[in-house]
């Protein structure tokens, strides 16, 4: 292999963070998740939540999403998150082994770590909001 061609080879793997497990559904039975890796599909989904739920306050949709369904959306997330590593770990499977307390501190905690991951993401495009507010390289103030 050429130099030029060694200088166009990237390796991506390091990029994937430490592993992060967590333990779900019975005591007696425990169903270990490792998130460390977001997939690409669950971050999209979350984005696309996130750009629907904007999208609709900017037109003053005053309607709140009923608790319900704001549940029903994590968990569709969470899933797809966590099946990869777990494929058992599906919508169905976390509604019906979980009891509702568990299942939704399991959400946010998983929602949280997707949400960081897109804002690092977001802060390395320079697409963050200090960037937007006119301290970032994409600001028109910037220019």
């Amino acid at each position: 292999m050429t130099e030029e061609e060694n200088n166009f080879l990237e390796d991506f793997t390091i990029l994937v963070p430490e592993k992060k497990i967590f333990k779900i559904g019975q005591k007696s039975n425990p169903t270990e998740i490792d998130i460390s890796v977001f997939p690409a599909r669950a971050m999209l989904l979350l984005m696309d939540i996130e750009d629907t739920h904007t999208k609709d306050q900017q037109k003053g949709n005053k309607t709140p999403l009923r608790s319900s369904e704001k549940i029903r959306e994590m968990v569709r997330v969470v899933a797809s998150a966590c099946s990869v590593s777990n494929p058992k770990v599906t919508e169905e499977w976390l509604l019906s082994n979980m009891e509702f307390s568990q299942l939704s501190r399991f959400c946010m905690k998983v929602m949280e770590y997707g949400k960081n991951q897109m804002i690092d993401y977001q802060k390395s495009l320079g697409m963050d909001k200090k960037s937007k507010e006119g301290g970032g390289k994409n600001s028109q103030s910037g220019k």
